[in-house]
């Protein structure tokens, strides 16, 4: 329409669709047939034929030398998978020599920080001062130590930098080492047919460089045996063996030595270890006497309650020790006594409460709800309801649930635990079992694969931290962020935690933020659960795991 003259600029739309009906009738269509028949006579076809052709007879060509390159390299590939496994044992005297060097260097040259968390990188390093090698038994204990650097590494698809071990360091040494000389002796092994058609086909002399392109992946199958074996070796072999040159059947012998040496040294250290078990062993039986050896009373009946946590264990138990005429209920934490306490007595039967921390004595009641460290065996019930028995393998608190296990004077014994304690238990009370009752959700947990950060918390979310410091932090990054939380730790006093579970029960508060003794048979309505950086339940681990209901 501009092309005609037509002004189109702020022209109502309706009237410029009018102007272009109007020119479309007059306007003479375009002969597409005819166009096609004269540019396809015009065009010169066989010369396009020939370029096509030539074009695909050089990509044939091209694919054909790729196909030689390829069968050359799988040829090689096939020549190194079987010379390095021929080549392990004399590889890793190589290393370890090298490796010996390089350790000694380090610990001549490098300083020494104090440890931190390797991902806290908002700290800075500080130097503590020399390396003293008689502080490191085996390259296992020295692995841990930081070298100052910051290196690249992955977790949960995510890349992270955080500070670099000695761990790491040794990983890359060692698999750059090894390429090397495994480049080196595969090219030894290659006969002259190979390397003469790969000049032939590549136009260049096979390099020791292009050898370690091509076994590049072999090598890394090899690496964890060498860091595994390495690990193992004493820091003194290692500086001895550094002073030395590198002759192999030489080193072979030092080697065999270093290793007999080393089984002797750890029988050495087992036989010492169990020696000193021994002698604690009769250390606590001369200061505990007959408080370490179980004193089964045979009149008793054991009942074991097993299953996971929130399946009716307790209530099934609890249900028992109302009906009886004097009962007891040995709870791990303060505040389930209280909870047992107050529902005992809201449904009509009389309990008192005894913690470390506090008693309130209920006139005429036979019911005692109390901490298990309030046990006292001279004290005779019809049914004793003791919670959370796993908690036997606690090396702090074991010892409490042991005794009441072993000592309870009662006529039934109702023990409560999760799925792992029932083989212990077993030989524990041997002939004692009268009953066992197994538990299983009606609800199963998920787990979520997912990596977790405090904005995707959600209504109905409990947040189990391993310190008093994580609970305080994240609690207070919730509530800026306009969440209500509940607050638990296991300093807080009793009427103040009471407080806080009552009202995340009531709904005044949306999350929960405390330490794990919320596991220990709490009652809350929690949909989900997540473990904030679990190093209480992993070795060295630092991510969340996260289960939902």
């Amino acid at each position: 329409m501009s092309e005609r003259g037509y002004v189109v600029e702020g022209v109502d739309r309706k009237l410029i669709n009018k102007l272009f009906r109007n020119e479309m009738r007059d306007y003479k269509p375009f002969n597409t047939r005819e166009w096609i028949k004269s540019e396809i006579v015009e065009y010169n076809w066989e010369e396009h034929y020939n370029r096509a052709r030539k074009k695909f007879l050089k990509k044939a060509e091209e694919d054909k030398l790729l196909e030689k390159k390829a069968g050359i390299k799988e040829k090689i590939y096939q020549v190194g998978h079987s010379v390095l496994s021929d080549f392990q044992e004399s590889a890793y005297l190589r290393i370890r020599h090298e490796m010996a060097k390089e350790l000694k260097k380090i610990l001549n040259e490098n300083q020494k920080y104090k440890d931190i968390d390797t991902y806290m990188l908002e700290e800075r390093l500080t130097v503590i001062g020399s390396f003293n090698p008689d502080d490191y038994r085996t390259m296992a204990d020295f692995f841990d130590e930081l070298t100052g650097q910051i290196h690249q590494t992955a977790s949960w698809g995510r890349f992270y930098f955080e500070y670099e071990t000695y761990q790491y360091y040794f990983e890359n040494s060692v698999l750059k080492y090894f390429t090397v000389i495994a480049a080196e002796e595969v090219m030894n092994h290659l006969d002259q047919h190979i390397l003469s058609e790969y000049e032939e086909v590549f136009a260049d002399k096979l390099s020791v460089a292009e050898i370690k392109r091509i076994i590049n992946d072999l090598a890394d199958v090899y690496l964890d045996g060498f860091l595994f074996k390495l690990q193992e070796e004493y820091v003194t072999d290692l500086l001895a063996l550094a002073e030395l040159e590198f002759e192999e059947r030489a080193h072979h012998k030092i080697y065999e030595k270093d290793l007999a040496e080393r089984e002797r040294r750890k029988a050495e250290e087992l036989a010492e270890l169990e020696r000193k078990r021994e002698e604690e062993a009769r250390m606590l039986e001369d200061i505990f006497g007959r408080e370490y050896n179980p004193s089964l009373r045979r009149n008793v009946r054991y009942i074991l309650h097993i299953g996971e946590t929130n399946t009716g264990k307790t209530h099934h138990a609890l249900e028992r020790m109302k009906e009886a005429r004097t009962g007891l209920y040995l709870a791990p934490l303060r505040l389930l006594a209280l909870e047992v306490y107050e529902k005992l007595n809201a449904e009509g039967v009389p309990c008192s409460l005894k913690t470390g921390e506090e008693e309130k004595p209920v006139e005429g009641a036979n019911h005692i709800s109390c901490t298990v460290e309030m046990f006292h065996e001279k004290e005779f019930y019809e049914v004793v309801v003791i919670d959370e028995s796993q908690m036997i393998a606690d090396k702090d608190r074991g010892f409490s649930w042991f005794k009441a296990i072993t000592k309870a004077n009662a006529e039934e014994v109702h023990i409560i635990g999760s799925k792992n304690i029932k083989e212990m238990m077993m030989g524990l009370l041997d002939d004692g079992v009268a009953e066992i009752y197994e538990y299983t959700r009606d609800i199963p947990l998920q787990v979520e694969n997912k990596e977790f950060s405090l904005k995707d918390t959600k209504k109905g979310d409990a947040l189990v931290c391993f310190s008093r410091k994580q609970v305080l932090e994240n609690a207070s990054k919730l509530q800026n962020n306009g969440r209500q939380v509940s607050v638990i730790y296991g300093s807080m006093p009793p009427e103040t935690r009471k407080k806080q579970i009552d009202r995340f029960i009531k709904g005044e508060t949306s999350v929960v933020v405390a330490t794990d003794a919320i596991g220990m048979g709490l009652n809350l309505p929690i949909r989900r659960i997540v473990f904030w950086k679990m190093k209480n339940l992993m070795v060295r681990g630092e991510e969340g795991l996260l289960l939902r209901r």
